[in-house]
């Protein structure tokens, strides 16, 4: 089986189309123009981004990178699975977008009742220079997500550049304290596998539920 990263670059556009990234920055999304303003809720300085393209039934457990959450503990994609998986590309210090990313998962966690105990909801930080263990902490704790159930990941740089070109979450730096990225909610199966992406801000999560639903009644996915 070709690799999952490989079958990615397989299928993207030509790496020479995509701008070149400042060194320690993030790759701009390819095809994307780095200069270019996109509407976010007013919020010129945050502007988000379009969704990109994802490999159908590729799993994010072939990934073999390592990660930390905020309890400093380590912890692997593959030890995610085993039960249906709510997870979001965010930072801590975005003040517009991502905390409404949060809340909308508070909501899909909410309408599931008490099947939300038979899910993982999962955030990982696009900006983990600034996102240290400490400041995940806190994050959990001001967001009212530091219970169990919940974990806040960040990475090394090109691991968060890979995971998110598998779940086709685009993002660039604006400015010194700003990203601009697409957002997006995805309901993974207990093998990896999305099985469905919320795309937008506030957007209703009845079909994010019904596919959780889904996925908790049939234990074999």
């Amino acid at each position: 089986m070709m690799p999952l990263l490989g079958v990615l670059l397989a299928c993207s556009t030509s790496p020479s189309s995509a701008p070149e990234a400042a060194p320690g920055e993030p790759a701009a999304a390819v095809g994307e123009d780095p200069h270019a303003h996109h509407g976010h809720a007013g919020h010129a300085n945050h502007p988000d981004m379009p969704a990109g393209e994802v490999v159908p039934g590729q799993s994010l457990f072939q990934l073999e990178s390592t990660w930390t959450d905020q309890k400093g503990e380590t912890v692997s994609l593959e030890e995610l699975g085993g039960t249906p998986v709510v997870l979001a590309m965010v930072y801590t210090h975005c003040e517009h977008a991502c905390p409404r990313i949060v809340g909308d998962m508070r909501r899909i966690q909410a309408d599931l009742g008490e099947r939300a105990e038979e899910t993982r909801f999962v955030l990982v930080s696009i900006d983990p220079a600034r996102d240290t263990v400490e400041r995940m902490a806190k994050f959990a704790d001001e967001t009212g997500i530091d219970e169990d159930g919940w974990r806040v990941l960040r990475g090394e740089e090109a691991d968060v550049r890979e995971l998110a070109a598998v779940l086709g979450v685009q993002y660039k730096r604006v400015s010194e304290s700003d990203f601009a990225h697409s957002n997006l909610i995805h309901v993974l199966d207990r093998t990896g596998v999305i099985a469905h992406r919320q795309e937008g801000l506030g957007t209703a999560p009845t079909a994010t539920v019904a596919a959780l639903e889904g996925l908790l009644a049939t234990p074999d996915r």
